[in-house]
């Protein structure tokens, strides 16, 4: 929709901790990224911070209410 849903906000963050320490260059929006229904790629910026071994996804647009979403992490 247009105008975002009623208590859907309008970015999400979705944080993926690493058991082991990763070249921060091997972490980029190919490697992580979130999907929706139908395989399609949320549109998200993603930082990884090598300290806490942490990728965090934000969405740039509201997600879509009832939807089922799945990070995919690749490498």
């Amino acid at each position: 929709p247009n105008t975002p849903a009623a208590g859907i906000p309008g970015a999400t963050t979705i944080n993926v901790q690493f058991l082991a320490t990763m070249d921060p260059a091997s972490i980029n929006g190919t490697t992580v990224r979130l999907m929706a229904q139908g395989g399609f790629t949320v549109p998200t910026t993603l930082l990884y911070n090598p300290t806490t071994r942490v990728a965090t996804l934000t969405t740039t647009s509201p997600l879509a209410e009832g939807a089922s979403y799945t990070v995919v992490v690749q490498g």
